[in-house]
């Protein structure tokens, strides 16, 4: 039940550079230091598009979006569209707008996994969808997201998962959350999530 570690080197060369030893970059003015990113789901010639139309975000966040949607420019374009909409409208999060739900400990971060990534746990037994706010919840969420991607060592840009099912109810199951949540995470945190362990 833990990542399996690897590495591999910064983005750092250009093409014409490339070693076996060193990642396949395709522009030198391309910055990409996690590791994690698959280089060989996008374009060069996409990200530069995704640059013109959001000039200023790193590499990095262009190319998760370019990857999440198999390198569908129009797609990536409409999808941190998106995003940007709803963090001007909901961010930042803070631990004060879900201090409730937090303190209900049924997410929260411990450590890394074996691969150094940030680990961010969630225990269903304490989960009781007719006792919570939805709302809440879902800024729960957003928060912890956020927290773990701020945790990231420079290589490395995707958290893993635990489900504790330990004690877990059929009362627990909160499926009106997921629904609620989904389409705003899979907008604004894609290519987050490295494993899931249950």
């Amino acid at each position: 039940g833990n990542c399996v570690s690897g590495t591999t080197s910064d983005c750092i060369l250009p093409l014409c550079c490339r070693s076996p030893t060193s990642r396949p970059i395709m522009s030198t003015e391309m910055v990409i230091k996690s590791t994690d990113i698959e280089l060989d789901k996008f374009t060069v010639e996409n990200l530069k598009k995704m640059r013109e139309a959001f000039p200023g975000t790193d590499d990095e966040t262009l190319a998760r979006y370019l990857i999440a949607r198999n390198n569908e420019l129009e797609k990536a374009i409409e999808q941190y569209t998106r995003c940007v909409a709803w963090k001007a409208a909901n961010w930042p999060v803070l631990k004060t707008d879900c201090l409730k739900e937090i303190s209900t400990g049924k997410l929260y971060v411990r450590g890394v996994c074996k691969e150094g990534r940030p680990l961010l746990i969630f225990r269903s037994c304490k989960s009781f969808p007719k006792e919570r706010d939805i709302e809440e919840s879902g800024r729960m969420l957003a928060f912890f997201a956020e927290h773990v991607i701020r945790a990231f060592p420079e290589h490395l840009s995707k958290f893993t998962l635990l489900i504790d099912r330990v004690g877990h109810k059929g009362e627990n199951t909160d499926m009106d959350l997921m629904k609620h949540v989904s389409s705003s995470f899979q907008d604004v945190f894609p290519e987050r999530l490295k494993r899931v362990i249950i």
